[in-house]
């Protein structure tokens, strides 16, 4: 048996026997979709409910700069198959268990932004979770809260996994290439969006990871 490898990362293409990699889709459900077309599968509604929902998570329910003609015209297609966009949005982002909120308050204040403002971080530890009963997967948002503030660029989400060993996710809003930081600690992703994983302490940790998001906002200045 082969591995074929259908997505949109820029790393994934390393992966499989066979790769359909398209970093300029806004999903992989995008690129699901054109593989379906192009074997001549039929669309249901089933099908397209799985694809709407990579539309709906990956382009922040049609909020990020992926979001474009092409997007819009491929969730009406869909819409069009039957699926109904308020219970999709109901299910992916009005159904969480109380435990994500007990969380978010024990993340919240970890809120750390630099001085000029224009990046900031969360911190999720495994007590936290322990202390809420919360799983890990219940916070994959939370690294948008801090891009929320008008002066914010980039957002750093630290996620504890096991001793001096950290998760890191970033978000950017407009102009620097998260995934190009990523990368330097071989991890990877999108331009806006991406993530890496890191061992050492957590001042450890943070001290490399601002130290190369200081990097990126220089080459800006320079």
């Amino acid at each position: 048996p082969r591995l074929v490898v259908v997505d949109h990362h820029v790393l994934s293409g390393k992966c499989g026997d066979i790769n359909l990699i398209d970093t300029a889709a806004a999903s992989s459900g995008v690129v699901v979709f054109a593989l379906l077309k192009k074997l001549g599968v039929p669309l249901n509604r089933e099908l397209a409910t799985h694809i709407y929902c990579t539309l709906v998570t990956d382009t922040g329910n049609f909020r990020y700069s992926n979001t474009n003609a092409d997007v819009l015209k491929l969730a009406e297609t869909l819409v069009r198959q039957g699926v109904e966009p308020w219970v999709i949005a109901k299910n992916i982002y009005e159904s969480y268990p109380i435990a994500r909120l007990k969380l978010m308050g024990k993340v919240l204040p970890t809120l750390e932004v630099s001085s000029d403002a224009r990046y900031a971080s969360l911190l999720l530890t495994r007590k936290m979770l322990e202390e809420t009963g919360a799983s890990s997967e219940l916070s994959e948002e939370f690294v948008n809260f801090p891009r929320s503030v008008d002066t914010i660029e980039v957002s750093i989400f630290f996620r504890e996994v096991e001793d001096n060993f950290y998760k890191i996710s970033f978000r950017s809003k407009n102009y620097v290439d998260v995934a190009a930081i990523a990368a330097q600690f071989e991890g990877g992703g999108h331009v806006r969006a991406s993530g890496c994983k890191l061992k050492g302490t957590l001042g450890e940790v943070k001290k490399k990871i601002v130290a190369a998001v200081e990097e990126a906002f220089q080459s800006f200045t320079n």
